[in-house]
Formats: C-alpha cells, structure tokens, sequence
C-alpha cells in the first residue's frame, strides 16, 4: 500500500496529479483517475446518507452534536468529498440514547454492541454502528474524549456544557448541530493531542484544523484557546502545528503562538505527526507517558 493510501489522501493528491500534462502519460495515470473517482463517489454516498440519517433525529427530536467528519470535510469546498471519512462522531445526552437507538435501528444501522447499560454509557467512550450496505460508521460518545485516563477526564470536562452553547450549521439543505466554533477548535486541537500521546494523528487532522481556523478565526475566543491549551500543557504542540502548516504547507494563519521546535528537521516532524514516535514527544512540550 502506497504511503498516500495510508494517509487517505489519495483522492486529494490524485485530483492535484491530474492537472499535470506529464502526468497524463504516466503508467499510474489511468488507476489514479479510478481510484480517485471510486474513493470521491463513495464518500459522496456516505455523506447523503449521514445527512438523510441526521434529518431522521430531527424529526424525532433529537438534535445529536456532530463532531469533525462531516464539519471538517465541508471546509474543503469542492474537494470535500476527496478527503474520506468512513465515520461520523456524534455526542448525545445518556438519556437520548434509548430513542436514538430506535431511529438508528429504522435507517438499517446495527449496534456492535446491543446490550449497552446506562452504567456502560457512564464509561465508554464510543458505541459504534453499522450501515452493512452502505458502508457508513456512526460512533455515538456520550463524552468527547473518553475515561481511559486522568488527561482525557481532565479534557472532557471542557465541553461540559456543549448542548447549552450549540452552533447550527446546514450542510446541503439540512441543519446541522455542532459546538460553537471555540469549543471544536479547541475539541479538534486536544483530539489530535490526544491521538499523539497514544499512537499519533495522521496529516488529514492538521489539515481540518488549519482550514477549521481559516473559516472561522473571527469568531474564536483565542484567550479561552490558549488558556485551556495552557491547562493541558499542549500550547507548544499548538504552536509546533501552527508552524508546520505555514512552513511546509502554505498556509498563512497569523497567531501569536511561537514554536519551540524550530530545529527540527522535516523528517522528524512528520514522523512524529503521523505515527506518535514516543522519543519526539517531550520535543513537542508534552509530559505526559504514551497512554
């Protein structure tokens, strides 16, 4: 498996390599042009059905908050269908979860685990379903980060109170419940920290958060950003993404975060982005153990 597979960026590289004359001739050319338009079309149907499932909570009254996928994707503009995302993340109130279940089960969605407890929904992290036809994954959290450990504790008591402060956004003719932009930058940010401690973030999340700040910096509360970051000691890893991004990936997002990682070779960076080489962490600021 080619390295951009791995990083499923295929569609998005491939779309790019098309433009290019020389390209055309090339031996990859026509399995590029098939593999882009298969992974494009089949992101194109996961989508419309997220959106027909998201208007069935509606109409039974839910209002779920949707988390990065579908949210991110639209940042891409034209290209939103090229970045994949065979999942959809949900947060949910415990006490929604009985009629959520009922009106997944009415979409043809199938819980891998049927016999969720309301004490099981203290605890875990995620119950994931399945749409065995079309190929979608809804995970439903009743907390963003989970309870595996102090930090993701300490980090879900942040959105506490995410459903008192809810932002709409419609995609595609449907409304769409999510965070207030604060909240899911900073949601977005400590997600990917916590992927790092654990077993690394892969280039797709550096990229929804640059386009995430791009769309919406205006309306960002950069104290609280900083603050919170400060209260999790992940403020030098903000500052080292920041700085990859304008570096090496032409972005131009202008904060007053200064990266204490200047030295590091591009090799190094992307190594420790995309597969969380325990020896790089303590590079980016981070003192915590791999969880």
């Amino acid at each position: 498996m080619s390295a951009k597979s791995v990083l499923h960026l295929l569609a998005l590289v491939g779309e790019k390599l098309c433009e290019y004359k020389d390209f055309i001739t090339a031996p990859e050319y026509l399995k590029t042009i098939a593999d882009t338009i298969g992974s494009v079309a089949c992101q194109a149907a996961r989508t419309a059905s997220f959106l027909d499932l998201y208007q069935a909570f509606e109409d039974a009254g839910l209002a779920p908050i949707v988390m990065k996928g579908i949210l991110c994707r639209v940042l891409y503009g034209k290209y939103q269908d090229h970045r994949p995302s065979s999942d959809e993340d949900i947060l949910i109130r415990q006490e929604d979860f009985p009629l959520l279940c009922q009106v997944m089960a009415s979409k043809g969605f199938t819980a891998e685990n049927d016999t969720v407890t309301p004490q099981m929904l203290e605890t875990l992290q995620e119950i994931t379903f399945y749409d065995r036809q079309g190929g979608l994954h809804i995970e439903v959290h009743t907390n963003p980060m989970g309870h595996n450990t102090y930090v993701h504790q300490k980090m879900n008591t942040y959105f506490k109170d995410v459903f008192s402060k809810k932002f709409c956004v419609t995609i595609d003719g449907t409304k769409i419940w999510t965070m207030r932009p604060t909240d899911h930058l900073l949601f977005l940010i400590l997600h990917a920290l916590k992927h790092l401690m654990s077993s690394g973030f892969g280039i797709r999340q550096a990229l929804d958060i640059y386009l995430f700040i791009q769309k919406y910096s205006a309306d960002i509360d950069w104290d609280y950003i900083s603050t919170s970051l400060k209260e999790n000691q992940g403020e030098s890893f903000f500052a080292d993404l920041i700085c990859i991004g304008n570096r090496y990936l032409g972005f131009h997002i202008a904060l007053s975060y200064k990266s204490k990682s200047a030295n590091f070779t591009d090799s190094a960076k992307a190594s420790a982005a995309c597969h969380g080489k325990n020896s790089l962490l303590y590079s980016f600021g981070l003192p915590y153990p791999v969880c």
